[in-house]
């Protein structure tokens, strides 16, 4: 396995985790017992020693691919005292993690593994495995599209991506030819980003008819189709490596393109699930289906769109609209957990162009299993033959989610 090097000086940041049976410098172990989450690549309920250690990414995200991670509910109050001789510093702000809230001052987003012998039930990939990159609620005046567009190319660079995805509002304030030119272009949009970038809308591409500058944008002023899809339409599929990916499009809760049940686009969705002959199917748009956030709750007007998924066993959902990072144990389609065939999904609203919505409630909460906030950042993807395996980098360069799991 894979072991951090010691935090060099002048470093703050700080996550937690299993490296290796060698101890790691500045350790400290804490019996504690983490929450029982389950589900592949979450940690189960149980006592053991947890280490505490300093790791510097140094802006270098780089982990071997079979590195098997474990996300954990612990008991931070009792992590925090039991490290803090260890000269951990705090990050600042607020963070939620596990449905734990961490107030300014105290440790920052972090990443808990157990020491327990490294390893879970989660299936390490098999067969050639590419990368890919997410984030939603990307650029705007004044935000963090910078240093994720900067982690995206450390990302492109370290690890080769395959894809860069966009889960909508990807501009702001309405997402105008002018906005995309003025925010987007000098962060996602520069040349070896946007030769990647396999695009969905949200709202506020939505913000004038038809999306104009969206479609603009991507495929090129007043052209019909292009890497966005067709104008008019905006949802199109295509395949990285064994994989089968659909974008979507959610645009404004469904009312300038329609995506009930019985939509043009549902109907297009099924064919396109029915021709698909890869065993593992990721979908993306803007509105979550289902979400912990206040700020917009769970998103009926998508039922069209992930009810077919879940009859032709897709495998992953990602979405973004509520501006936090949100992880899901795998659910059916009325957002019971469903271990057997469920869509694991997770929404990423964090690509640096808005404000962090901070509020949850207990809705969903026997499926939530990793809630971030305050934290710009992506989440990458190993996508191999019949597996997949995911990390939330912050843009700081720090794991704060991970873990793994199998397709259908």
């Amino acid at each position: 396995m894979w072991r951090a090097p010691p935090l060099p000086e002048g470093e703050s940041a700080f996550t937690a985790a299993a490296i290796s049976k060698v101890p790691p410098p500045q350790r400290k172990d804490v019996d504690t017992a983490p929450a029982a989450t389950g589900g592949a690549g979450i940690a189960r309920s149980g006592r053991g020693p947890l280490t505490c250690y300093h790791r510097a990414m140094a802006a270098r995200p780089t982990f071997p691919q079979q590195l098997q991670f474990w996300s954990l509910a612990i008991g931070l109050a009792a992590l925090c005292a039991a490290c803090a001789d260890d000269g951990l510093d705090p990050l600042g702000g607020q963070s939620v993690l596990g449905g734990t809230t961490l107030g300014p001052g105290s440790l920052g987003p972090s990443f808990f593994s157990p020491d327990a012998g490294g390893e879970t039930d989660a299936p390490l990939p098999s067969g050639p495995v590419v990368a890919i990159a997410a984030a939603g609620d990307i650029a705007g005046e004044g935000g963090q599209q910078g240093l994720t567009s900067d982690l995206l190319m450390q990302l492109v660079r370290a690890r080769s991506l395959a894809a860069i995805l966009t889960l909508g509002d990807n501009a702001y304030p309405y997402a105008t030819l002018d906005d995309f030119r003025r925010f987007y272009q000098p962060s996602w949009g520069v040349p070896a980003l946007k030769a990647l970038t396999h695009p969905a809308p949200g709202n506020h591409e939505y913000s004038y008819p038809e999306a104009t500058g969206y479609f603009d944008y991507f495929n090129g002023v007043g052209q019909n189709t292009g890497p966005a899809g067709e104008r008019g339409r905006g949802y199109y599929s295509f395949d990285v490596g064994a994989w089968h990916l659909i974008s979507l499009n959610s645009n404004t809760a469904c009312t300038s393109v329609a995506c009930d049940a019985a939509s043009a686009q549902v109907a297009w969705l099924k064919a396109d699930l029915t021709k698909n002959t890869a065993r593992c199917t990721l979908a993306y748009w803007h509105h979550p289906r289902f979400n912990q956030g206040v700020q917009y709750g769970d998103v009926d007007q998508v039922a069209g769109l992930w009810d077919a998924l879940y009859d032709a066993d897709a495998d992953v959902v990602l979405e973004a609209h509520e501006h936090n990072y949100q992880q899901f144990a795998p659910l059916d389609k009325n957002g019971a957990v469903d271990r057997s065939r469920g869509i694991r999904s997770f929404i990423v609203g964090t690509g640096g162009g808005a404000a962090f919505y901070r509020s949850f409630t207990a809705h969903h909460s026997d499926a939530a299993e990793v809630r971030i906030i305050d934290t710009a950042g992506v989440i990458e993807f190993d996508l191999a033959a019949d597996s997949y395996t995911w990390r939330f980098v912050s843009k700081a360069g720090l794991v704060l989610a991970a873990g793994s799991d199998a397709c259908h």
